[in-house]
Parts: structure tokens; sequence; C-alpha cells
């Protein structure tokens, strides 16, 4: 059975973090109100915070209304307070500060060190986008304007992916590694016992 070479593999992380990154300038979720896709926010707008708009009414959608004015008031009102405000999401900006960390270890180079940093950066970023994850089901709910739902999009799936690719790169060279240490030490043993 061929083994795997890491060296020749030593860009997946690399590769992995770039992917992390990328990410977050991707839409990370879609907020809903009354069951219609309102906005698209990307994991930068949930790590600093941002306003969506939560109107409902498509082009296509009309106001059932018993007669013109009352309609076209309604819709001024919509028009004038239709944004809500989500605040900054904590676990968004730490995963974001890891996925950094995660692409600084990667290129830094080689080394235990770097295998450790890079395995707990990318261990860590997968911890904090569940805790996002969490965070945002506790988001949803009755707001003033509708029902808010929160759904996840592909930029968050990838960060997950690239931070889970990263850290099983980095976790099976570190057991590689103690493996081959481990081997070592038994020889060594072998040598001084004769």
């Amino acid at each position: 059975m061929a083994r795997f070479n890491f060296k020749k593999y030593k860009g997946i992380p690399k590769i992995s973090s770039v992917i992390v990154l990328i990410s977050f300038f991707m839409p990370f979720c879609v907020v809903k109100c009354n069951n219609m896709k309102v906005d698209n926010l990307t994991g930068i707008n949930l790590c600093t915070g941002t306003s969506f708009n939560t109107s409902t009414q498509n082009e296509d959608d009309s106001f059932l209304a018993a007669d013109e004015e009352a309609s076209l008031t309604s819709n001024e009102e919509a028009a004038t307070d239709d944004t809500d405000y989500m605040p900054p999401k904590v676990f968004a900006l730490i995963s974001l500060l890891l996925g950094i960390f995660a692409a600084v270890f990667a290129f830094m180079g080689d080394g235990v060190k770097r295998v450790q940093q890079g395995m707990i950066a990318n261990l860590a970023g997968m911890i904090a986008l569940i805790g996002l994850y969490v965070e945002m089901r506790t988001s949803e709910g009755n707001y003033e304007k509708g029902y808010i739902i929160i759904e996840l999009s592909m930029g968050f799936f990838l960060a997950f992916l690239g931070f889970m690719i990263g850290f099983l790169f980095y976790f099976f060279l570190k057991r590689r590694e103690n493996k081959a240490e481990a081997n070592m030490n038994t020889v060594d043993d072998l040598i001084i016992q004769d």
C-alpha cells in the first residue's frame, strides 16, 4: 500500500485557508421575512453588523387595498421604515480572525509548531462557525416587521469545509509525525539495549 506523501501536497492548507477567506466575501446567509427572501448577507456583513431590507413586496406583488389612496399611504410608510439592523455577530468575527491566523500559519512554512498552530486555528474556526450557526438560530423570531428567518448559504458551508480540510490535513500530518517519532524511539531503545 502506497503512503500518502504529505510533503507533495503541502499546498492543501494554503488553498483551504484562501477558500476560507474568500468565502467571507460570499453570501453567508439569506434573510427571509414572512417567508420571502429580503436580503443576502456576506460574512463580512455579519462581522461588522449591517442593515438589511425587510420589505417583502416584489415587483410582481401588489397590496390589496379598498381604494388606491389607502394603498399609496401604506406603501409610503413601508418605504420609509423597511430596514432592520443586525448587530455584529461575535462568532463570525472570531471565525474570520481564525481564518486569517490559519492562512498566516499555512504560508509561514513547515515545522512542528506551525502544524500544531494550524491544526488549532482550523479546529477553532470550525467551532466558531458552529457557534455562529447557533447564534444565527437564536436571532430568528418575531420582529416589528414580521417573522425573520435566517438560512445559511454557500459562503458559510465553504468556510466550514475550508477549515475542516485544513484541520484534517494538519491532524493526519501530526499523526504521521508522532508515529515516525515513536518508531525512532523504538529503534533508539533497541540500539541502547545491544
